[in-house]
């Protein structure tokens, strides 16, 4: 009698993957100017791209919310690129004669496990 070893495949059917990250000055300075929108996803895509050349360039970011108070966002990507784009995210970057860098919070498959904190709820809410 011979035996039969079965394994079940989990299989992950998702696609992207979401980061919450915040930019953070090395010098402590809140006096910051305030970053808009395209300042902070050019921000990202240069420090993908100082990294990575015109190859980080093709890496797909999108920025689905972000929090110009305190310099919060909420990104998407493909899961395929998670580590490139972590690493190039980490690397201090010099915007303005200012030495900063992005922290990174959570990351997560899917966007309502952001939400999901015990100590610290992570929506990024404009009212509060």
């Amino acid at each position: 009698m011979s035996s039969v070893v079965r394994f079940r495949r989990i299989r992950d059917d998702s696609h992207y993957i979401y980061l919450d990250i915040e930019l953070d000055f090395e010098s402590g300075d809140k006096t910051v100017p305030p970053i808009g929108v395209r300042q902070y996803k050019l921000m990202i895509m240069s420090s993908i791209r100082s990294l990575f050349g015109d190859f980080g360039a093709k890496l797909l970011v999108d920025l689905i919310q972000y929090r110009d108070r305190d310099f919060r966002a909420i990104i998407r990507s493909n899961a395929k690129d998670l580590v490139r784009i972590r690493n190039a995210l980490i690397m201090p970057l010099d915007w303005e004669h200012r030495v900063c860098r992005f922290r990174i919070h959570k990351i997560s498959h899917s966007l309502s496990s952001l939400a999901i904190d015990p100590i610290k709820p992570l929506i990024l809410d404009n009212d509060v």
